[in-house]
């Protein structure tokens, strides 16, 4: 139009040809506000065909759902798809539309029909996206995989594929898409931020830093990347940088409340349990369903002795997440460590149900069977608890202690000798954990080393261990007194550990 308006010497023609022209230059350029007034103008003119007019209300249905002004863009997909009932890519967009509306059955419907019209359509890749939304994974890896089978190059749909497979835990399968979706984009920061996810999950946190370093790089204000790269800092110990990640992306987005509860969960096991219920509380207040949020600030409340308040959040969190094993094992433990038995018993056999293989759990419920002098459960815990862990010298000297309740020295001594020289080499490595050095020298007066055992506890006092790890030892030769009350050495060192205790305050 604006050659022929140039040819022609028609001003008219000429300015329609300039504000298509500069209409489809700023679509392309993402300035849609410039796209959506050419087209509002195209529609306006009388003089437009009707066959054209599902066309210009197709696109400008586009245009409005890239500016996420959903409802207009469904005004003009439904007018353009009533104009033309076969239009396939208008019908395809509108299910696009529902699908980031999250209205995943019109979107599907919309997808089917498109489809329906033509069977090589890219809205196959768009269905596959909607039902890994709606966690239907099965039928979004099939639709994945035609999609790829008509396009090998599209890595928006191997991508997708890749995420499919993670969400299902089959890593190296996710890997694999994202390593291949990864080359033919390089740029891709979604891709690789979700291969970093991956490779978190997978525990090989060097690379996965490698990969959210990048991803950052290409999109620095991307708070789901930043928070993610906090959680990889926070699982390797460097609680600084991820406080750092965190704090990064709750300024980008101050109601985020996956980051705030992330930070929170550093806070907590920082040991810094104020600023932890802090974050918690604020994370909550934005999300009130936030089950996650709830049983971590409970499981803060419980390392704070404050039990009453941790069930009520645990009692919350398993209410509306059934499943969330780990808030009904802590439940569990909270209960253990009220001493009220029987309902830590009915958590821990729940959790467990939930995840057969949750050895912490049935460690958990092994050590509540030694306090219910249920030996021969206790011990049938504890043999499938260092069966999963093997290396775990707490459960060595649970069951230990478990042997010796039924009388078979021998093999308890076994175990409290493996027990001891496993702490022993963690000891070693680092003297300053004061949870290990306090269970050395509780598994010394086990196996009736008590001298090493004193000069331990002492040596641990006088380095001023936490007052946290001295009332949790306080509570370990409770529970070792529970089973056998007439241990001298033991009774002695809970007295010199409260006493401890008394001189600070």
């Amino acid at each position: 139009m604006l050659q022929a308006g140039k040819d022609a010497d028609s001003a008219e023609v000429q300015r329609w040809g300039e504000q298509l022209a500069s209409g489809l230059k700023a679509y392309e350029e993402d300035v849609y506000q410039v796209t959506l007034e050419m087209f509002t103008a195209v529609l306006q003119n009388s003089g437009i065909e009707v066959k054209w007019q599902p066309i210009a209300l197709g696109w400008r249905g586009e245009t409005y759902r890239l500016m996420k002004r959903y409802e207009e863009a469904l005004e003009d997909l439904n007018r353009a798809i009533e104009l033309d009932p076969k239009f396939d890519w208008a019908i395809a967009r509108r299910g696009e539309t529902y699908r980031l509306m999250e209205r995943y059955p019109e979107a599907l419907e919309d997808f089917d029909r498109a489809i329906e019209l033509d069977p090589k359509s890219w809205a196959i890749a768009s269905r596959g996206e909607t039902y890994r939304l709606m966690e239907r994974y099965p039928e979004a890896l099939e639709d994945f995989d035609r999609a790829i089978e008509l396009n090998p190059k599209s890595d928006w749909a191997i991508a997708n594929r890749g995420e499919t497979y993670r969400l299902m835990e089959r890593y190296a399968e996710a890997l694999q898409d994202f390593d291949r979706a990864i080359e033919l984009n390089p740029k891709s920061d979604w891709a690789i931020a979700n291969r970093g996810e991956t490779y978190r999950l997978m525990e090989r946190y060097a690379e996965a830093l490698q990969d959210f370093d990048r991803a950052i790089e290409l999109d620095p204000k991307s708070v789901v990347v930043i928070t993610n790269r906090g959680k990889t800092y926070q699982s390797i110990k460097l609680y600084e940088e991820a406080i750092q990640d965190f704090d990064c992306a709750i300024e980008l987005h101050p109601k985020a409340d996956w980051a705030i509860a992330s930070r929170g969960y550093t806070y907590h096991v920082m040991k810094r349990y104020e600023e932890a219920l802090q974050d918690f509380d604020r994370a909550i207040e934005i999300y009130s369903k936030y089950a996650w949020a709830i049983a971590s600030r409970g499981e803060t409340y419980c390392s704070m002795k404050r039990y009453p308040q941790a069930l009520e959040d645990f009692d919350r969190a398993i209410e509306l997440n059934p499943k969330l094993d780990w808030a009904i094992a802590n439940r569990g433990e909270t209960y253990r460590l009220m001493e009220r038995y029987p309902e830590a018993i009915q958590d821990f056999d729940r959790a467990i149900e939930l995840d057969p293989k949750y050895d912490w759990a049935i460690a958990s419920r092994g050590q509540t069977y030694l306090m219910l002098k249920r030996y021969s459960e206790a011990l049938a815990d504890f043999n499938c608890a260092i069966d999963l862990d093997s290396d775990s010298n707490w459960n060595l000297y649970n069951r230990a202690l478990a042997y010796q309740a039924l009388n078979q020295p021998d093999k308890a001594r076994a175990d409290l000798a493996l027990a001891i020289k496993l702490a022993k080499q963690h000891y070693e490595k680092d003297p300053q954990n004061w949870n290990n050095a306090f269970n050395l020298a509780l598994y010394y007066l086990a196996a009736q080393y008590n001298q090493p055992a004193e000069q331990l506890y002492r040596h641990v006092l006088s380095q001023g261990a936490s007052l946290e790890r001295t009332h949790a030892a306080i509570q370990d030769l409770n529970d070792f007194l529970t089973m056998f009350p007439n241990h001298v050495q033991a009774t002695s060192m809970r007295q010199l550990l409260q006493s401890s205790l008394t001189e600070v305050m």
